[in-house]
């Protein structure tokens, strides 16, 4: 996939605010995503990490948009109209990876596949920008809908803060959405054979269409430790980065470039004896 601008052509008419809006969100959930990677390490001193994994995160924009009142469940209807048909996404430094898939597609694979969006939820940064202010919530997007013909996006939410609940009016202007990426976990619990020193765990994964996914493999603590996690089987259009922190867990995060065809994949947790 060619990098493209991020946001659609409609993004020449808003304001030098919403951009202000955008970066200053970007920069609260990027420092988040950072605090949890040095927490990780605090507990695990002697980690190594083989490469950078990049993280991403999902972009959707909106000319305004209505939120409703909590329900008797605490779910809340968020509808955004005149959204972007286009959905961006970008990596925090140093990798430099970003690109794009229409919206349509991006709703439509919601809830496919093992381990979606739909049976794991993502957390999202919903920013609001005002003429003299601005208010950021962070919400738990429970299910999605989206209509192309309206350029009308709606979302089941749950607000995952309550202090912030209050900050979004009941009608607003423009809006960014900002959507984290998902991860699926392999739990292999393979005991090495005599005489090796290694087992492993072989799983399937079927990869969306141009979307990126961090798989996670965990061995048994008591005897065994991750010492990798292999993808195989995948189209020249799906690369891979890899990180291991040798006491938890290895992930390896994969991005399938190809916005018209998905990718089996094979994955392998690799555990060595302690």
């Amino acid at each position: 996939m060619s990098n493209t601008k991020p946001f659609s052509k409609n993004k020449k008419n808003k304001s030098s605010s919403l951009n202000f809006g955008i970066a200053f969100a970007a920069a609260i959930f990027l420092a988040v995503l950072v605090f949890a990677v040095v927490k990780i390490n605090t507990l695990c001193p002697n980690s190594e990490i083989t490469a950078k994994q990049p993280t991403f995160l999902y972009v959707q924009t909106a000319h305004s948009g209505t939120l409703s009142s909590s329900r008797e469940d605490g779910k809340r209807t968020l509808k955004l109209q005149g959204v972007s048909p286009v959905t961006a996404y970008f990596s925090e430094r140093p990798n430099k990876l970003t690109g794009h898939e229409s919206t349509e597609e991006f709703i439509s694979e919601w809830s496919e596949g093992e381990d979606s969006f739909g049976d794991s939820p993502p957390n999202a940064a919903l920013d609001i920008i005002g003429n003299n202010s601005q208010s950021i919530a962070i919400v738990e997007l429970m299910s999605a809908k989206y209509d192309s013909t309206t350029q009308t996006l709606e979302y089941e939410i749950l607000m995952l803060e309550d202090e912030t609940a209050g900050n979004i009016p009941e009608s607003f202007g423009e809006v960014a959405l900002f959507i984290d990426s998902a991860w699926k976990d392999y739990h292999c619990n393979c005991e090495p054979s005599s005489g090796k020193k290694e087992c492993k765990c072989r799983y399937r994964y079927t990869l969306g269409k141009s979307s990126t996914k961090e798989f996670r493999g965990y061995c048994n603590q008591d005897s065994t430790y991750p010492s990798g996690i292999s993808v195989t089987g995948r189209k020249s259009a799906t690369s891979c980065t890899v990180r291991i922190f040798e006491q938890l867990y290895a992930t390896r995060s994969c991005t399938n470039w190809d916005p018209t065809s998905r990718d089996e994949l094979n994955i392998t947790v690799h555990c060595s004896k302690r």
